[in-house]
């Protein structure tokens, strides 16, 4: 049975701390072999996360208990694997060289079993996504209940971040990203779609004070600022060189949240530059009107990327396809909009 589990700042399970000091293992031929893929599992999740909690959060286990698997590989294996500190843990030199071996088998080991448990038609597993907040609530998360519905022995696990994380370390397979730059560091990075931005404001902001035509016109309105990142604070427009990014003058409300700048806007509070799929549909009842400016904002690009590894898993490949196909065309929230004021 396909399911679909959103968090959005979920806390990590309760469990047990790990000890500061662990006990060194005793080297023991008899115990070399003897632990299972879930202690590798765990071992491998702490070493990419730095920390027990996340670990625990990635494996949906308690701390005890990545804990334990983590202490009886150790033993197994007759060597620390990590260092304990009250900072968290830290990969001893043989950990380093056991992790980049480990891993790989591992992934290996992953992408066989999903071979010989899928098809071209049929497709198992667990995906865990990371995706923007406000993209996922208003048009990602029902794309994502598609893929499950058409792959029903499909496993989602569904995060909402407006922050970047690191998507190996958190145990990721894909994430959705909507910005204009993206880092360094993932096996595969496929833009989907351009993200377009409206200078918007409401019917009756537009009547007491005017609209902005000209971009020097712009200074003379409050504005609601998007503070999650220093570069929003800023409107860069299409044709504008970046030296030039223009500052509005602030009004009474800044905020980190897409749908309170809207709500801001349609009570008259000022003007926002925003992402379409937000607002689409208050321009298309009314409650806002774009404002046709002397420049176009400068859009975002919509880009789905993929960590180390995780491009040879048939679900991720399918999920990657599934969601350019949903891309192409014209976009849900580009239709049937009114003509800017």
């Amino acid at each position: 049975m396909a399911e679909l589990n959103f968090f959005a700042g979920t806390a990590a399970p309760k469990g047990a701390r790990l000890g500061m000091a662990a006990p060194k293992p005793e080297p023991s031929s008899q115990l070399i072999g003897h632990y299972d893929l879930a202690d590798l599992r765990a071992f491998q999740a702490v070493a990419e996360s730095g920390s027990i909690s996340k670990a625990a959060r990635v494996l949906r286990y308690t701390k005890s208990m990545v804990s334990q698997r983590v202490a009886k590989l150790e033993r197994a294996l007759g060597v620390e694997l990590f260092v304990r500190s009250p900072r968290g843990v830290q990969l001893t030199e043989r950990g380093a060289i056991y992790l980049a071996q480990a891993s790989e088998a591992l992934h290996l080991l992953e992408s066989a079993a999903e071979a010989v448990a899928s098809d071209n038609r049929r497709v198992s597993g667990t995906l865990r996504i990371s995706a923007p907040v406000s993209f996922a609530t208003h048009f990602l998360g029902g794309v994502l209940c598609e893929f499950l519905e058409m792959h029903p022995s499909v496993q989602m696990q569904l995060e909402l971040h407006d922050h970047q994380l690191d998507l190996s370390a958190e145990g990721f397979e894909l994430g959705v990203r909507i910005t204009n730059r993206i880092a360094e560091g993932y096996d595969q990075v496929t833009h989907l779609a351009n993200s377009r931005r409206v200078v918007c404001c409401s019917p009756e902001y537009a009547r007491r004070h005017g609209v902005p035509r000209q971009r020097s016109e712009l200074a003379e309105h409050r504005s609601i600022a998007y503070t999650n990142q220093t570069a929003a604070r800023h409107w860069q427009f299409r044709e504008q060189p970046t030296s030039e990014r223009f500052s509005p003058m602030l009004g009474r409300l800044q905020t980190n949240n897409g749908e309170v700048m809207r709500d801001a806007a349609a009570e008259g509070l000022g003007l926002i530059m925003i992402p379409l799929f937000i607002v689409a549909n208050d321009l298309r009842s009314g409650r806002l009107v774009a404002i046709r400016t002397e420049y176009e904002p400068q859009p975002d690009g919509i880009f789905a990327v993929i960590p180390t590894r995780k491009t040879r898993l048939v679900r991720v490949r399918m999920l990657l396809e599934h969601l350019k196909s949903t891309f192409s065309g014209t976009l849900p929230w580009e239709r049937d909009l009114p003509a800017p004021v």
